[in-house]
């Protein structure tokens, strides 16, 4: 019997926790300069210590319409509305 295999599908409540993450902390803009870059690093700290894979954080700069959707959500969750950004991490979870 082998204990590798699959991991087990991230939870939706840490999927929320996240998103939400990620929202206040680009809604509050801590430093002058930077703010997206310590936001990375910070989710990848997250990542890391919640034992999930990395994922792509930001679209890829030919992916317009994941840009577009992606900066949409963030400005709804500057607004507490949640429900796009955490549509945003399902689908960085499940890519990853």
């Amino acid at each position: 019997m082998s204990l590798v295999g699959p991991k087990p599908p991230v939870s939706d409540i840490l999927i929320e926790t996240l998103a939400f993450a990620e929202g206040r902390f680009l809604s509050i803009h801590p430093f002058l300069d930077f703010n997206g870059r310590v936001a990375r690093m910070l989710l990848f700290a997250l990542l890391y210590r919640l034992n999930l894979p990395p994922v792509q954080l930001v679209p890829d700069e030919k992916d317009r319409q994941g840009r577009i959707e992606y900066l949409a959500a963030l400005s709804k969750a500057d607004n507490l509305e949640w429900q796009p950004l955490i549509s945003v991490w399902k689908r960085r979870i499940d890519k990853g």
